[in-house]
């Protein structure tokens, strides 16, 4: 299993395990509540394209927009 949140993957003759599916599945359902969160944002709401360059300026950018 890889370290994180990043998927496992299977391979050619080499399927995943009962258990990196289960991982997978778990991943994919907290990845789930947070793009969920971010498309309400940016489809209804009108949410920021954010042309800013850096993590930082990203972040303040999606601050002031969840302010607003």
């Amino acid at each position: 299993m890889k370290p994180g949140f990043i998927h496992g993957k299977a391979y050619r003759n080499q399927p995943l395990s009962k258990s990196s599916k289960e991982s997978n599945s778990f991943k994919s359902a907290n990845r789930r509540l947070v793009e969920h969160n971010f498309g309400y944002i940016e489809n209804s709401m009108g949410g920021p394209d954010l042309p800013y360059i850096g993590m930082a300026r990203n972040a303040a950018g999606v601050g002031l927009s969840d302010l607003a």
